[in-house]
Parts: structure tokens; sequence; C-alpha cells
């Protein structure tokens, strides 16, 4: 029997925020046979960051490519721009078009690929387990391999459990973006050597946030300093009154690139913030994570690493700082380190 002849480039597609693009990304960083490449269609910064992680070997923008074609089903596919653009490869692996049967075939046709799987961005009704383990039972019933997907035996269908393991090892920083990192903590008044603890305040919904008042009273548990990390978003939210009160707590980074916000994750003595993209990326790296979830299930979506941790309230205003802080303690104990990280 003929062995089956190992992809030479892996296609994925992903236009999510940063959060779900990680967890794709770290799926794809398991699918990776020796001398393959992965390209990745994400948002611009975002497909950048991971291809600077060495995550993935190519970077393409999803919001310049002419994606819409792929629902033009009028339009011969050699006719449009769009193949040109994604180029061939052997896998294709996406969670744009997913459901459309048209769309799905009609990508797969411009990516000339010889198999292809759509998966979907939500686990469905009766799913209980992680959404990465859904996205892998579903390229292993597709015909995709991995020594980094393992399963005792065929899924079922929508319940989870323990018959998916995925081995997701830590992704390494680069020392330019470890630079950048000293740099801007630095900038914003604090020691980069002292083992600060990053603290992230923004979400993508109100419910989703713990209060900024239990972000500050944080601070006077911590024996160790605390960096806050604000992008644009949670700027424009806080207003400037805030961020004042933000900075006689601690030292305050705001709109990080995504690159300096690696580096940042990535010597930190651990990550505490809520269910979003920063979470998942210091997961990623493999910071000491506390995920603080609200209505968000983290059975499916928690942040994956080596070293995460979820707090999980309904009501995040019913969460107090002192359980926060201790969850902390006991993560950088366990980490078995007092002093700054620095992910090789």
């Amino acid at each position: 029997m003929q062995d089956r002849p190992e992809p030479s480039r892996i296609l994925g597609i992903h236009s999510g925020a940063l959060g779900d693009v990680i967890l794709f990304a770290q799926l794809l960083s398991v699918l990776k046979p020796a001398g393959c490449a992965v390209a990745l269609a994400a948002g611009g910064a975002k497909a950048r960051l991971l291809r600077e992680l060495a995550v993935v070997d190519e970077a393409l923008d999803f919001e310049t490519l002419p994606m819409h074609e792929v629902f033009d089903a009028h339009r011969p596919h050699l006719a449009c721009g769009l193949p040109s653009r994604l180029g061939r490869c052997d896998y294709l692996i996406s969670c744009f078009a997913t459901g459309s049967e048209i769309a799905e075939c009609r990508l797969t046709a411009m990516c000339d690929a010889k198999k292809s799987a759509f998966l979907p961005i939500r686990p469905g009704i009766g799913w209980d387990s992680h959404l990465l383990e859904l996205w892998a039972g579903q390229l292993i019933a597709a015909g995709f391999a991995s020594d980094h997907l393992r399963t005792e035996g065929a899924p079922p269908p929508h319940r989870g459990g323990d018959v998916m393991a995925i081995d997701l090892p830590h992704w390494s920083v680069p020392a330019g973006m470890r630079v950048e990192a000293a740099e801007a903590i630095i900038a914003a008044g604090a020691d980069p050597g002292e083992g600060y603890v990053v603290a992230h305040v923004g979400s993508g919904s109100a419910e989703k946030r713990w209060p900024l008042a239990a972000f500050e009273a944080l601070v006077d548990y911590l024996d160790r300093p605390v960096v806050f990390i604000l992008g644009p978003v949670e700027m424009e939210r806080l207003g400037e009154s805030a961020i004042v009160g933000l900075r006689r707590r601690a030292a305050v980074l705001t709109k990080p690139t995504l690159a300096c916000l690696a580096g940042i994750l990535a010597t930190a003595r651990a990550f505490v913030g809520n269910d979003s993209g920063p979470a998942h990326l210091a997961a990623a790296v493999g910071t000491p994570t506390l995920s603080l979830f609200g209505p968000t299930n983290p059975v499916h979506f928690a942040p994956r690493g080596i070293h995460t941790r979820v707090i999980h309230r309904q009501l995040l205003a019913d969460l107090r700082p002192r359980t926060v802080a201790d969850a902390l303690a006991r993560m950088i104990d366990k980490d078995n380190s007092k002093g700054p990280r620095d992910v090789d």
C-alpha cells in the first residue's frame, strides 16, 4: 500500500477577532508536517503577527481579498481574481463560507485544493467540549492527519469528552519583540525585570468585563507590579479620567502593537484578564494565564496553553478581587519561578 503524500501547502482562512484567530492558528500549527508551508488569511495585523511568530509561513490580509467572489455562482471561478491571490494548496481549512455548499465548492476549486474542511466558528447545541476538540474531530473525520491530533476512535457527532487529545506546544517569541516590549514597559513607568503581572480590562461586551474598580482593587492584593494594557477600544470606552485613575495604581501601556503585546506577554510573570484576544495570546506563548469568564461558556472558548486557568461567574461583578489574587498567586507558585519569565 502506497503511503499518502504529505501536503506541501496548507491554507487556513479565518476572518474573526484576535482570540478566534489565535485558536484557529493553534490548530493549524499542529497540522503542519515537516516541509509543509502554512498560509493564513486573516485580518492583516493578526496574520502578520502569526507569521512573525513563525506559527505560519505566509500572511494573507483577509480584508484586502475579494472574498465576495466565492458567493457569485454565476461567475466562473477561473474568471475571478481570488484564485491568484490565495494560490493553490493541498489542504484548505476554512472558517469562512461555512454552511454554503456553493461557496464551499467554489472556494475549494479556486484554491485547487485536494482536500478541504469547513469548520464552524461556534459549537452546535449538545457539544460539551472545547471548540478545538470539535475542529480536530471534524478534521480527522475529513481525512486530515497529524501526530498531534490523536483519537481513540471516531468522535461522536455532537458530544465532546476524552476521545480527542491535542498537543499544543507554546509559541516562541522572537528577541526583537521582547526588546520592543521591554522598551514599552520602561516607557510606561515599570521595570521589565521585576516579574510584572499583565492585566487586560477589555472585552467585546459589558457582560464579559470584570468591573474596572475590581481590577484597581486587585493591585492592592498582589505582591508584584501590575501593568495594565489598554487598546484603542478600551481607551475610548474608559475615557481620560478613568485612565488617569489607573495610572495612580499601576503602570498603564496604551495601544501596543500586536508584536509588542506578544513580547510583553511572553516576558510577564502572569496574565489576568477578561475573555478576550490578549488572554488567548498569553496562553499561546506559554504565560500563566488566568481568564475571567462571565456569560460566555469557558468549556467551549477558554484559552488553551500549558498553564491556564479560568474563573467563571455568570455575573462578573460577583467576583471578588481577593479570589482573583489568590488564584494568581497559586498559578505563579505552581510555575515554580519567582523571577521574570523568559520563554525560549
